[in-house]
């Protein structure tokens, strides 16, 4: 039986690589995208397919019926890429829901106006109840 790393060697950015890869059709780009280099994506995405014990990609070397790149998602890499945007998602959207639900400490040399009209409907949309305080911090009411 071979060893296989504790799943616990998972980190968000091998997910937030593993998924820039996909959507951006290879290394390189998903590279560029996430601002790290070449390399050092290949050697993420390899961990990241050593803690997992399956293989996400097949390198593909027919440069005729594939144009666009050489890395295609094997079945494994399929299900694990619906799976890790899922998890990324949800874990960018409890970041936003808790920096939502925090006190909102704004510190502007801007008139109120400025102020309203920047945050006010930013906070509104979002649904937060934040609004009565901006207003009574601004005012002082």
């Amino acid at each position: 039986m071979a060893f296989l790393p504790p799943l616990a060697a998972l980190e968000l950015h091998h997910l937030r690589g593993f998924v820039a890869v996909v959507e951006l059709g290879g290394v390189q780009a998903g590279a560029d995208h996430l601002h790290i280099a070449q390399p050092a994506m290949s050697r993420k995405l390899r961990r990241l397919e050593e803690v997992l014990g399956v293989k996400l990609f097949r390198r593909v070397h027919d440069r005729i019926r594939y144009p666009y790149g050489r890395l295609r998602l094997t079945r494994e890499g399929r299900l694990f890429y619906r799976q890790a945007r899922t998890i990324l998602r949800r874990f960018d959207d409890s970041l936003l829901a808790m920096r939502l639900r925090s006190p909102l400490v704004i510190a502007a040399d801007k008139p109120r106006s400025t102020v309203y009209a920047l945050v006010l409907p930013v906070r509104q949309a979002a649904g937060s109840d934040h609004t009565a305080r901006i207003r009574r911090r601004l005012t002082g009411n």
